[in-house]
């Protein structure tokens, strides 16, 4: 399911899913000047932070936080 076209957060859910750990919910906060922001997300399975991720948008945040939770699920 690890493609060159994978989607982490599509695939962290469905995981998580599978492994009934329920649905992921992802929180951001930004932080640096405008021109220059870099975004932190957390990702939450079952109110929990699992996994962190850090990008230059919310969306990229959230896929590297969404992957590294994959990791550590698949990991368990």
């Amino acid at each position: 399911r690890f493609g060159a076209a994978m989607d982490p957060k599509t695939s962290l859910q469905e995981l998580s899913t599978r492994l009934g750990r329920g649905m992921p919910t992802y929180e951001v906060s930004d932080s640096g000047p405008d021109h220059s922001k870099r975004f932190h997300a957390s990702v939450l399975l079952g109110g929990a932070v699992i996994a962190t991720g850090v990008g230059s948008s919310q969306e990229l945040a959230e896929m590297a936080a969404a992957l590294h939770a994959w990791t550590l699920l698949t990991a368990e």
